[in-house]
């Protein structure tokens, strides 16, 4: 069960030099009271799962509001301690105990759901409720944001938890997916099919073979907006997605890069390793471009190596001036 301690009514007071029915009519007045109920859909939007649930003890008007909310943020994280045992060392026991409680908000939520954030324990994608919360929320039809981090009790480097086989055509709707903490397998390449409306797909710490991230970008054909941040796995990159406008590569090590994007306006580059002579970009229209490095590492690329080996990437730049 969640906690509902702390219940509070916010209270919202007139002042200033009004007449005096107008004060009469305002002073000790609950101002929220007037408001819509898209508008509180969209104030819940904003809060975490435990003060979505918490809305419910306002009042007799909030009792069923958080029923409807467009946004809902699933995060161990951010509940009650007392939630589990030992946060820190979180068992099997409480990510079983976390599912009971995703289950429950999922189960009464009444609503559409526009967007949906699971933060779950490595456990969750082995018990399979991973696969089972997405595959609900996506019963919704209107989810267009999805995203998805394992988020382990403990701080473990460089450790990626298996991605759970989903259903083909299963991200298709989606116009944003964010993933953070896996291992992808050659099965997930199915779920990516007939992603045109895919706009912003962002992948943080992933682990994946050199056939997945370029299988993946093959199929995302609306891509505007590509970010890979930390991951491994691969040994070159290849994007050459027509619509992708926005470029953000950080943290890599590869053998060898190959951009052509003719619509690419914004690139960021951040600390890559990578043969200059194997650093490849293409674009005529680019309008921003960033780059920075560590210098305390070996064989990061510094700007000087990205523009002698990337001769038309200002092109349009230098048309500007």
């Amino acid at each position: 069960m969640l906690s509902l301690k702390g219940k509070k009514k916010t209270m919202l007071k007139v002042k200033g030099k009004n007449s005096k029915e107008k004060s009469n009519n305002h002073i000790g007045k609950d101002m929220i009271c007037v408001l819509s109920d898209d508008i509180l859909h969209c104030i819940i939007t904003y809060l975490s799962i435990d003060d979505v649930f918490r809305t419910s003890i306002l009042s007799k008007r909030w009792i069923n509001l958080w029923k409807n909310a467009l946004h809902l943020d699933f995060d161990w994280t951010r509940m009650n301690k007392p939630l589990f045992l030992n946060p820190k060392f979180a068992t099997k026991q409480d990510a079983i105990k976390y599912a009971e409680i995703v289950n429950s908000i999922l189960l009464q939520h009444e609503g559409n759901f526009v967007s949906c954030c699971f933060k779950h324990f490595p456990e969750s994608l082995d018990l399979g409720d991973v696969k089972a919360w997405v595959e609900f929320v996506f019963e919704r039809e209107k989810v267009s944001y999805l995203s998805l981090e394992c988020k382990p009790s403990i701080h473990v480097a460089n450790k990626f938890f298996v991605m759970t086989e989903f259903k083909p055509k299963a991200f298709s709707n989606l116009c944003s997916l964010e993933l953070t903490n896996y291992q992808l397998q050659n099965s997930v390449l199915t779920a990516f099919e007939s992603c045109e409306n895919l706009k912003i797909l962002k992948l943080r710490n992933m682990f994946m073979a050199n056939s997945i991230i370029n299988g993946i970008l093959e199929k995302c054909v609306g891509l505007e907006k590509f970010s890979l941040l930390v991951s491994k796995g691969f040994t070159s990159l290849k994007i050459e997605n027509r619509s992708l406008k926005t470029l953000e590569l950080r943290w890599l090590n590869v053998s060898g890069i190959y951009v052509n994007v003719e619509e690419l306006q914004v690139l960021v580059i951040d600390s890559l390793i990578c043969p200059p002579k194997y650093l490849r970009i293409y674009s005529e229209k680019l309008l921003s471009f960033s780059s920075a490095c560590n210098p305390s590492y070996q064989g990061i690329l510094k700007t000087q190596d990205i523009l002698e080996n990337c001769s038309d990437l200002f092109v349009s730049l230098l048309q500007l001036y």
